[in-house]
């Protein structure tokens, strides 16, 4: 009768075949007490094998009595005596000792496998793969431009706040260089005028004025209203008499900013909520026209109102002529027609401010994609804090660029057409 492989019946020698069926019973009976104890005290085996780093199936082997699952010798016994330490049960290692090495010392040789060993040989070292460190360059980068495209509005906010600022600093230099060659001006002139005047007439005169002025302080402080704004948290504000800027930039925190009502006062809050304003020595509170920024006006008789921002635009223009001198005027000749200059935010945003014959047309800050257009009814000077980002025409014609990058441009425009650039004046 013929036999094939699938009749026979191979099994792999166990390696505890060739022990007594007493040292099997121990080893289970051993098993037992463990499990009991650790039952005793509460522990459960993934409590254990947490406590002293052994397997939860080593430790549920050792309570089996199943010791086939250990690699050597070496770790069954090192596994069991951590074990019993662990349990307080060194006592029993006396039991498990001569198994354990009785274990080892009548194993059987395993049978070779007669056609051979078919498990691949084991590799050797191999150096690292650059991929794993091309992933993480990859993903650093891709982290780096989430993070800054995720906070591109506020990076954009912050650029043209810094712009703002820049501008209103170097225009306040401007204004304080104009004010004190006015004054010295005037100095001048009055110091010619003494020279060619009665010097009795004079003194006479100022000691009029000093007595005046001695004798009622309080009255003309009184006739005076006051302005004053505090900053409670870094602020942006702009402060405007009679169409002169008196302050414009970020009023630092706990810094004050104070102003006589001597002319109608125009005052731009950025952030009224954290400003404390008072008014003649009340205390106004400009956040209740909303967010910012909003527009107030304080006149000289110690009133004040909010105003719009056309309002605003429209506040310091010159006054319409009257319909019958207009009417004159085009009986007379037909009037010109204006150019007009269009600025077009084309590249990203631009702030900007327009003013004509020393008072402000336009002032704040063009989106892109925004534009906007003025008469050229006079020459109009424009500073541009992002002179790159805008496109300029008069009439539909190119204008050129106004300005280099990098620099606040300023440039003006005149009637006939033509575009002077003042940057370095």
């Amino acid at each position: 009768m013929n036999e094939s492989f699938d009749d026979v019946d191979v099994r792999e020698p166990d390696r505890f075949d060739d022990l007594n069926s007493d040292n099997y019973e121990s080893l289970a009976s051993l098993g037992d007490r463990l499990r009991e104890e650790r039952n005793r005290q509460g522990f459960t085996l993934d409590y254990v094998a947490d406590e002293t780093k052994i397997r939860k199936s080593y430790l549920e082997s050792i309570e089996l009595g199943e010791m086939d699952v250990f690699n050597g010798n070496v770790y069954r016994r090192g596994f069991v005596k951590k074990y019993l330490g662990f349990l307080g049960r060194m006592d029993l290692w006396k039991s498990y000792d001569p198994i354990l090495v009785e274990n080892v010392s009548d194993k059987k040789p395993e049978p070779q496998p007669a056609l051979g060993d078919f498990t691949p040989p084991a590799r050797g070292f191999r150096k690292g793969s650059r991929k794993g460190v091309f992933l993480l360059l990859m993903a650093v980068i891709i982290s780096a431009g989430w993070y800054v495209w995720s906070n591109r509005e506020g990076l954009h906010d912050e650029v043209v706040r810094i712009q703002e600022e820049k501008v209103a600093e170097q225009e306040k230099r401007e204004g304080e260089a104009k004010l004190l060659a006015a004054r010295q001006r005037e100095i001048a002139a009055a110091s010619a005028d003494l020279a060619s005047s009665d010097i009795s007439e004079v003194a006479l005169a100022g000691a009029s004025v000093d007595s005046a002025v001695s004798s009622s302080p309080a009255s003309v402080e009184s006739d005076i209203p006051i302005l004053t704004i505090k900053a409670l948290k870094d602020s942006w504000i702009r402060i405007t008499r009679e169409g002169e800027r008196v302050f414009g930039g970020t009023l630092k925190a706990g810094a004050t900013s104070e102003v006589e009502a001597t002319g109608l006062i125009h005052v731009i809050y950025g952030r009224p909520e954290t400003l404390s304003v008072n008014w003649n020595g009340k205390r106004v509170d400009p956040s209740t026209e909303g967010a910012g920024p909003v527009h107030f006006v304080y006149s000289s008789d110690g009133t004040q109102k909010a105003i719009t921002s056309d309002e605003a635009e429209a506040l310091w223009k010159e006054p319409s002529r009257s319909v019958s001198a207009e009417k004159a005027d085009t009986e007379e000749k037909p009037a010109p027609v204006p150019k007009k200059l269009l600025i077009r935010a084309t590249k990203g945003d631009c702030w900007i401010k327009a003013t004509r014959d020393g008072k402000t047309v336009y002032v704040g800050t063009l989106k892109k994609g925004d534009q906007r257009e003025m008469d050229l009814t006079s020459s109009i000077k424009v500073i541009f804090g992002n002179p790159t980002a805008v496109a300029v025409s008069l009439d539909g014609k190119d204008a050129g660029r106004p300005g280099t990058p990098g620099r606040v441009g300023r440039i003006v425009y005149e009637t006939d057409g033509s575009v002077r650039d003042v940057s370095e004046q």
